[in-house]
């Protein structure tokens, strides 16, 4: 960046410094999100959680969203659970999808709130209605333990397809082991196989690109349709298990759609 270029950041961030300390709470949003990567002033979580707390009092989803998380790791406030679901409370009313989703999460622990899998699957009916993936996967797997909602492998697999389409990685490892058991679904060792390729793939590209992504986002409580609650993603096991099925014909033609299906989602 040359020096006009940093003059001409400069002047837009006291600008936006400005617009925040006259209350406008998208700049109070933008000025929290800044402190919080440390882009254009010095990082400092405790800024970022007050600016967000400004944007949240006057009614900003993203605002409220933002300050319960950091409530919920502890990122310039002192780490409160409770906290946290009151401010993503506050943000699902209002539609933050993400906010629901993770709201969702809260009740399926009973995190900061009581364990309630019927209120889990409301929230995350909400976030999945607008397009959330990972809410996707967890109604497919609350259908598919009965939690919170009547067990129906039938609409576990249609929850897991639809977040399938969106390249979620739990839920293709979801729909392996549906057409490996056989529920939902006729058992299919060929699409079983399909799904578990397909899942060992991404999970190794997911890892290669981003170690610290695969490591919170995939290993670390992921329930998910499968004999355990949490799952190692690059385990090939049940991969071979339905590899042993197949004929070495079978097995060829499924590696080519394996291979097709990257070509089509790259």
């Amino acid at each position: 960046m040359n020096r006009f270029s940093a003059l001409l950041r400069e002047q837009n961030i006291e600008a936006l410094k400005q617009q925040a300390a006259s209350g406008d709470s998208k700049a109070q949003f933008d000025l929290g999100m800044m402190y919080a990567k440390g882009e254009g002033v010095p990082k400092d979580q405790t800024q970022a959680a007050a600016w967000y707390r400004k944007a949240a009092e006057q009614g900003d989803p993203r605002g409220q969203l933002c300050l319960g998380g950091t409530y919920y790791y502890g990122l310039g406030v002192p780490q409160d659970h409770m906290q946290a679901a009151e401010w993503y409370l506050k943000a699902a009313v209002r539609g933050e999808r993400e906010a629901q989703r993770l709201l969702g999460n809260l009740h399926y622990r009973g995190d900061g709130v009581p364990r309630d899998y019927a209120q889990a699957a409301a929230w995350y009916c909400h976030a999945a209605a607008q397009g959330d993936h990972g809410a996707q996967c967890r109604l497919g797997d609350l259908h598919y333990f009965g939690r919170g909602v009547p067990q129906d492998y039938v609409h576990a697999l249609l929850w897991f397809r639809k977040a399938v389409e969106q390249g979620n990685l739990t839920a293709q490892l979801s729909l392996g082991y549906l057409y490996s058991t056989g529920r939902g679904v006729p058992q299919d060792y060929a699409e079983a196989y399909f799904w578990f390729e397909i899942a060992h793939v991404s999970s190794k590209q997911i890892l290669q690109a981003d170690p610290l992504q695969f490591l919170m986002g995939f290993r670390v409580d992921v329930p998910i349709a499968c004999r355990h609650e949490t799952v190692d993603l690059t385990s090939m096991e049940d991969r071979d298990i339905a590899a042993s099925n197949l004929t070495p014909a079978d097995l060829s033609c499924v590696q080519e759609r394996v291979r097709k299906w990257f070509e089509d989602h790259p």
